[in-house]
C-alpha cells in the first residue's frame, strides 16, 4: 500500500470513528464499556465534539492526500492529537475512577492510531521534510539517453517501454520511463487511482482521449493527467513514424505493474487468466475503460 493509499484508508477510519459518536453514540458508548450513568447531556456533548474533531482531521488527510506537499505535516498533527487523547486517558484510569474497561479500549484505540500516523509520517521522510535532500541524492543523480533505463515489452500489446526514474535508480517519490505507440496501435483508455500522470510527446502525432474528450497532440504536447481521469493514446494505422512519448507519475507503483505484466525483449510474455489480471490492476489501482 503506498502513502496515498494509507491516507485515505487512515482518513476513512477516522470518520468513521469521529460519526460513531454523533450517529449513534448509546451503542459506541455500552461497546466501549462507558458506564451507563455518566452518559450525562455533558458527557453526550464532549463525546460528539470529539467525533466532529476526528472527522475535521479526516477531512485534513484526504486534501493533503491529493496536495501530497503537506502530507508529512498532515501525518505528525493527527499522531500528536492521537498521543494527546493517550495522556488524557490515562488520568481516569491512574485513579481509578470506575473507567478501566473504557479507558483501556480507548487507550488501545488511541496507542494504535498514533503509531499508525508516525509510521506514515516517517514514511514521508518524516523530519526529511524539512528540505534537506537525503545523503543519497547525489549519488543516484544521473543523466540517462532516450536509449537508456531498464527495458521491456508491455503486456500483451508488446510495446516498447523504459523504466528511467524508479525507487530502484533512487527516486522515493516519483517515477519516469518512455513507451513507443507504433501504428495502429495505443494506450487503452483508463484511469489511476493512486496517481497523477504527465504525459510529453517526443515525437509523432496522433490521438488523446483525456476525461469524454478526443484531441489530435503532436511532437511537444503535453498531457496532465489527473489521478481517476479516464485517457489513452492511439496512433493512427495510417502514420508513418511511431509516437515516442515520455510518462511521469507522481508517486511509484506503476513502475512494479509494467515490470509485472511486461517482459525482457526476447522473453516470452506468460499468459494470465481474466482473474489474474483483474488482480493485478487492482493491487497497483489502475482501471481500464470496458
Amino acid at each position: 500500500m503506498n502513502l496515498i493509499t494509507f491516507a485515505y484508508v487512515m482518513a476513512g477510519i477516522r470518520t468513521a470513528i469521529g460519526l460513531s459518536p454523533i450517529v449513534a453514540i448509546g451503542p459506541v458508548s455500552r461497546l466501549f464499556g462507558f458506564p451507563g450513568e455518566q452518559m450525562n447531556p455533558t458527557a453526550r456533548l464532549m463525546a460528539r465534539l470529539f467525533g466532529i474533531r476526528n472527522v475535521a482531521l479526516a477531512a485534513l488527510l484526504v486534501g493533503a492526500a491529493r496536495g501530497q506537499a503537506l502530507l508529512p505535516f498532515v501525518f505528525l498533527l493527527n499522531a500528536a492529537t492521537d498521543l494527546s487523547d493517550v495522556f488524557v486517558i490515562t488520568v481516569p484510569l491512574a485513579r481509578r475512577q470506575g473507567l478501566g474497561r473504557a479507558a483501556g479500549s480507548s487507550l488501545i484505540l488511541a496507542l494504535s492510531a498514533t503509531a499508525a500516523f508516525l509510521l506514515g509520517w516517517s514514511q514521508t521522510g518524516g523530519a526529511a521534510a524539512s528540505r534537506q535532500p537525503p545523503p543519497s541524492a547525489a549519488s543516484s543523480a544521473q543523466v540517462i539517453p532516450w536509449e537508456g533505463g531498464e527495458s521491456l515489452l508491455l503486456g500483451r500489446r508488446r510495446a516498447p517501454l523504459s523504466i528511467k526514474v524508479s525507487p530502484r535508480t533512487g527516486s522515493p517519490t516519483l517515477i519516469m520511463g518512455s513507451e513507443d505507440i507504433t501504428a495502429g496501435d495505443g494506450i487503452p483508455i483508463h484511469q489511476h487511482l493512486d496517481e497523477d500522470e504527465i504525459l510529453f510527446i517526443h515525437a509523432g502525432h496522433g490521438i488523446a482521449t483525456v476525461g469524454d474528450h478526443e484531441q489530435p497532440i503532436d511532437r511537444g504536447a503535453t498531457i496532465y493527467v489527473p489521478r481517476g481521469t479516464w485517457h489513452g493514446v492511439r496512433n493512427e494505422a495510417t502514420a508513418l513514424t511511431p509516437i515516442q512519448l515520455l510518462w511521469i507519475f507522481s508517486a511509484p507503483g506503476m513502475d512494479d505493474y509494467f515490470r509485472t505484466i511486461s517482459t525482457p525483449p526476447g522473453v516470452e510474455p506468460r499468459a494470465r487468466t481474466a482473474e489474474e489480471t483483474e488482480d493485478i490492476e487492482r493491487k497497483h489501482g489502475i482501471r481500464y475503460k470496458p
